[in-house]
């Protein structure tokens, strides 16, 4: 899989226009990507160094999930061709 896909954008300009996520099930809420997809997709975007996936301590188990200065690039030329593509030029 590539981290160039709808999924991935979505992900990324997420994060880009609302800031970190302090859990999965936020980041769920927000995106509405099932867990499964959204699980692949963040382990695919952490390996690619866009985002940081880090858990903190406590119960439940918690992650701060954040967009990496890569990823912010990233996330905003993704916003930029979404624009573009909606006619906003």
């Amino acid at each position: 899989m590539s981290v160039f896909d709808d999924y991935s954008a979505k992900i990324l300009v997420e994060l880009l226009d609302h800031g970190e996520a302090n859990s999965f099930s936020e980041l769920i809420r927000r995106t509405d990507i099932n867990d499964r997809t959204l699980n692949i997709r963040l382990v695919e975007l952490s390996r690619a160094g866009l985002i940081s996936d880090t858990p903190t301590p406590g119960f439940p188990p918690r992650r701060k999930i954040r967009l990496t200065k890569k990823g912010k690039r990233v996330a905003e030329l993704f916003k930029e061709i979404l624009r573009v593509l909606n006619g906003q030029v």
